[in-house]
């Protein structure tokens, strides 16, 4: 999954449709208080977060009185649900690098597993933020300037759903660790990003679909 903490500052080049006719480098690479207001990301630094999906420490887990899998965080900033796969359960990781984050981790698949982090942001809706097809362009372009990332490509149209509460997208990164599928739906509310990454070999993605659809669909903003 992503590293650490860390806002990058991107010049974005131009786009046409998903075709990136320029790619700009980091800029500047530093770290962030997220109990530091002025410090919070702004727009481009708000990409960095939905990319930037660690490995997480484990958090609570709760019953739901529908799921026994279901794992809910609450605390008095903010509220999410989500349900992993039966048997699946948060992963430790030493070091916080988020206000919030848990990840997940398969038992049996190798390289597939879901991340959540939620962060401070400075904008107050998806939409100041730009349009699905803009956000997927940037996050194609923000993959592309990683270490070891050689190509990445939408595996389809990047889209807003329920009532453009939230972003979701799919796209495939190929590099020297292999070629990797990754599904990625956000929220933005109450100036909080919550971001959930599902990960996989794309080799695997196809049995997998199923799956990671109901598992990503689960994920949701109370």
């Amino acid at each position: 999954m992503r590293s650490a903490y860390l806002l990058f500052c991107i010049n974005v080049g131009l786009v046409s449709g998903f075709q990136l006719t320029s790619l700009s480098r980091l800029s500047a690479l530093h770290y962030v208080d997220s109990d530091d207001e002025s410090a919070m990301p702004t727009r481009r630094q708000f990409l960095a977060l939905i990319t930037a999906v660690a490995q997480f420490p484990i958090l609570s887990q709760s019953a739901d009185a529908s799921s026994e899998t279901v794992f809910r965080r609450q605390t008095d900033r903010f509220s999410y649900v989500f349900e992993p796969p039966t048997d699946w359960a948060p992963q430790n990781k030493p070091l916080k690098t988020h206000l919030d984050e848990v990840n997940f981790k398969s038992p049996s698949i190798s390289k597939y597993e879901y991340g959540i982090t939620v962060d401070p942001v400075r904008i107050k809706s998806l939409h100041e933020f730009g349009t699905p097809a803009e956000v997927a362009a940037k996050v194609v372009l923000s993959e592309l300037n990683r270490d070891g990332v050689f190509d990445v490509t939408l595996a389809e149209d990047a889209f807003a759903a329920d009532n453009d509460a939230y972003y979701q997208l799919n796209y495939i990164s190929k590099g020297k660790r292999g070629e990797k599928r990754f599904i990625t739906k956000f929220y933005v509310r109450d100036q909080m990003l919550f971001a959930l990454t599902a990960q996989c070999l794309d080799s695997d993605y196809r049995k997998l679909q199923s799956e990671i659809t109901k598992t990503v669909d689960s994920f949701r903003i109370e």
